[in-house]
């Protein structure tokens, strides 16, 4: 009689698309973690903000700027919590936003049937500079 044992392979690093991101009240951001090897048995990440005030995180990696400030989002490998990998945060006010438009740094703002708009209000989704952005003030 043979007997075989058939090892996991671990999870040896996670990569995310971003190490650092700023955004605006509202904005919204897909995180995406690869981990390595690419054959790991168990590759699934659990996904952790360390201020769920400023920004939070879904299951999915669909990252939700909410309030002014700082947070670092966390990748963990599921089956092996020590393999982590983070994402700087900055949350930035809402009025910083309207303030880059007016400065010129904001140049391309669409509503989402895809016309170019000149002004901004509060409870409407917008594309800017490519970005979904909901106005949230």
């Amino acid at each position: 009689e043979c007997m075989v044992e058939i090892l996991p392979i671990p999870v040896e690093e996670i990569e995310l698309n971003v190490q650092q991101i700023e955004l605006y009240e509202g904005e919204h951001f897909t995180l995406r973690a690869t981990v390595k090897p690419a054959n790991a048995t168990y590759p699934n990440v659990l996904w952790t903000s360390t201020d769920e005030q400023v920004a939070t995180i879904a299951e999915d990696g669909k990252l939700t700027a909410l309030h002014k400030g700082n947070a670092q989002i966390v990748a963990v490998a599921e089956k092996n919590p020590e393999i982590t990998a983070t994402c700087d945060v900055q949350v930035m006010f809402f009025s910083s936003l309207v303030q880059a438009i007016k400065n010129g740094e904001i140049t391309e703002i669409y509503d989402l049937l895809g016309r170019q708009v000149t002004d901004i209000r509060p409870g409407v989704a917008y594309l800017m500079n490519g970005r979904v952005v909901i106005v949230i003030e």
